[in-house]
């Protein structure tokens, strides 16, 4: 114990004599998009998000360019703060990403986020200059070290490696690829074989684009996702939601059609897309043909869509593209009058198979059409978005969003939504509450940012919402709130303190014998507290520190008590020289069950987030190691292994590993050129 002592203080003594490494603007944050990401990707090891990140990354914005809509993908901006910056470079352009600070309203921690998704390129001194190729590849590699169940018997046809590759050739001026500025083409593929499956090439996704500047055009073959205005049309198969980022993830503005390269292997478009935009409209046509694997009921429908790609077994294999969908549709964007923006997305969807996803939503058919309406309207101090639709068999759903900026210091934020439960729309993802699909919902979302000094941020929302018809968990309308409360103070250059507080209720079904015997289910109000306690120390840029203390409490109108769960973890970063990053985490944690589950959001390999469940006592622990070569290679690699108490196996089923541990070992390659 006092050897551990010793080199703890030894630490914190190397860290304070590095301080003066520290930059005097900001300070890179570990942490940071954990904000927006950790809600979003439950469970998850492999997300759309973190794609959707790593190619924002890997592809900086010009600020001298970059659309509104643009903008706005990168986390932490606003549609006014993307309005501020628009408006400013129309005076003065960019000449540094520093100049960011001349934004009225742009704080460090927005800066923090927002310069690694950014650039201001500078066309070089001879214009006559070619343009270049440009060559990325990923490849990525991840395994169990533990046999699960699946390989042991034999239900598995394939090895336990996972696989991802993933190759994009550019050809361009060097800037970002603008329909409207500049010529380029793209063309990308993507390979994944998830564990337990046979071939290499078990999913394949790809695309070419070409950017024509001169017909302020776009067009793109093979796989597409459509981001239209609030996502109650056309939108991707996730989407930023509810979280400790209570502002900027709220107002969706979808941007229009881009290329797919991701992991979901059900949710999106194949075929070909064309944007097109003559002054103050943008029109966009795209046609869709493509597999889809469902779940299909005796009566030959549609009751769910899967989107996890696993195909190792016999019969996830049976089930494989054993539907199909032709979809064809158009949206329309006009910069009406000033600051206000039209739009309407429509599209036509024929199935193989008719569509009844559940009994609240009713059959739907073979040919489903779904259109909506949106209007958008943004000045220097207010926001306000919105999208009402429908499909050919419901009532029309809508969601307004109004954003005030009174005060840099104060934000307000309010969304009001109301989804039918005959709105039954596979490719739509508004902001909701839970559950798969953007339907039989009704609430209103109250969220605001008070910066009281430069040290201290105060963030807040509450979240009513109300279910007019049953759910699949629930067989009874049902009503529920949600509210979060997160402090952020910074107590000196060095040190950084958050606190969290989230409160949600929400009703729960129980199944229940009565005095017979017989199982009938019970309603029941399900209370949920996070309390939570974030402590940094970031004295230099070569390292940094945190430990965070987090404790859950669920607590249900039965007798019964409080089921309760725990979570310490501690983790450190190291950058011992130029091109090498060290991060290692240990984390206790001690749940009374599954349900006081608690989660600690990983950094992972480039282009993955992982925030697993950890439920039941144990310790997990991991060390990520990431070295780039120069400008144009880098590698990484991740163990990570949790250990459990007094169990004699882990998971179940056909992923059940035999012992009370589980370990993984991953590795990524990444190159560009």
């Amino acid at each position: 114990m006092n050897r551990c002592l010793a080199a703890f203080v030894g630490l914190l003594f190397w860290f304070t004599a590095q301080s003066q490494e520290l930059p005097d603007t900001v300070r890179e944050k570990s942490e940071d998009l954990e904000t927006l990401l950790e809600n979003a990707t439950l469970d998850a090891t492999d997300s759309q998000l973190a794609d959707i990140l790593a190619e924002l990354e890997e592809n900086p914005l010009d600020l001298n360019s970059a659309s509104e809509f643009d903008l706005q993908q990168i986390p932490g901006i606003t549609a006014v703060l993307a309005s501020r910056i628009v408006s400013l470079r129309e005076k003065n352009r960019f000449e540094s990403v520093s100049d960011l600070f001349r934004i009225e309203g742009m704080t460090e921690k927005i800066f923090a986020r927002a310069r690694t998704f950014v650039t201001v390129f500078r066309m070089p001194e001879n214009r006559g200059r070619p343009s270049v190729f440009q060559f990325r590849l990923r490849s990525r590699a991840l395994s169990d070290l533990n046999e699960r169940a699946g390989f042991a018997n034999g239900s598995y046809e394939g090895s336990l490696l996972k696989s991802y590759n993933r190759a994009v050739l550019r050809y361009s001026d060097g800037r970002p690829l603008s329909m409207t500025s500049n010529y380029g083409a793209e063309v990308g593929i993507l390979t994944e074989k998830d564990p337990g499956e046979g071939a290499l090439t078990d999913f394949v996704a790809g695309y070419s684009l070409v950017n024509i500047p001169s017909l302020s055009s776009r067009l793109i073959l093979g796989d597409f996702v459509v981001e239209a205005a609030e996502g109650l049309v056309l939108w991707r198969s996730v989407g930023f939601s509810k979280g400790s980022e209570v502002i900027s993830p709220l107002q969706k503005r979808g941007s229009g059609i881009k290329p797919y390269l991701s992991t979901d292997e059900n949710l999106f478009l194949r075929g070909a897309a064309l944007e097109w935009s003559f002054e103050r409209i943008t029109l966009s046509f795209f046609h869709s043909n493509k597999p889809v694997t469902a779940s299909i009921n005796s009566d030959g429908n549609i009751t769910s869509v899967f989107s996890d790609g696993y195909h190792r077994t016999p019969g996830e294999l049976s089930r494989r593209n054993n539907s199909r969908e032709q979809l064809t549709g158009f949206r329309a964007a006009w910069a009406a009058v000033g600051k206000l923006k039209l739009g309407g997305t429509m599209f036509r969807s024929r199935l193989s198979h008719g569509l009844l996803l559940n009994e609240a939503s009713g059959y739907q058919g073979n040919d489903v059409t779904v259109g909506g309406v949106d209007f958008a309207y943004v000045d220097r101090n207010i926001s306000i978005s919105s999208e009402f639709a429908r499909t050919q068999t419901s009532k029309p759903a809508g969601v307004v969003c109004i954003v005030l900026v009174p005060d840099n210091r104060f934000e307000l934020a309010i969304v009001v939504r109301d989804y039918p439960r005959t709105f039954a729309n596979i490719h739509a993802f508004g902001f909701r509450e839970s559950g798969s699909l953007t339907q039989n919902e009704y609430g209103t979302y109250l969220g605001a940012k008070l910066n009281f000094t430069k040290s201290v941020n105060l963030s807040a929302y509450y979240d009513q919402f109300r279910f007019p018809w049953r759910t699949s968990s629930l067989q009874l309308p049902a009503a529920g709130n949600d509210f979060l409360l997160l402090s952020e103070i910074n107590l000196s250059r060095f040190v950084d303190l958050q606190a969290l507080y989230k409160n949600r209720n929400k009703p729960a079904s129980f199944a229940e014998l009565d005095l017979f015997d017989r199982s009938h289910n019970l309603i029941v109000e399900r209370n949920q507290k996070n309390y939570r306690i974030t402590l940094r120390f970031s004295s230099s840029s070569k390292a940094e520190w945190k430990s965070r203390i987090e404790r859950v409490d669920v607590q249900y109108s039965l007798p019964g008590g409080i089921n309760q769960g725990y979570l310490w973890l501690q983790d450190m970063r190291l950058r011992p020289w130029r091109g090498l990053t060290v991060d290692g985490r240990v984390i206790i944690f001690d749940t009374d069950s599954f349900d006081s589950r608690v989660y600690e959001f990983e950094n992972d390999l480039r282009g993955t987030f992982s925030n697993p469940a950890l439920f039941g006592k144990g310790i997990r622990w991991y060390i990520l190691v990431r070295h780039r070569l120069g400008g144009s290679l880098e590698f990484s690699a991740k163990y990570s292994k949790t250990v459990k108490d007094g169990v004699k196996s882990l998971s179940s089923g056909l992923s059940q590993i035999a012992g009370d541990s589980e370990s993984q070992f991953s590795f990524q390659l990444d190159l560009s050129l």
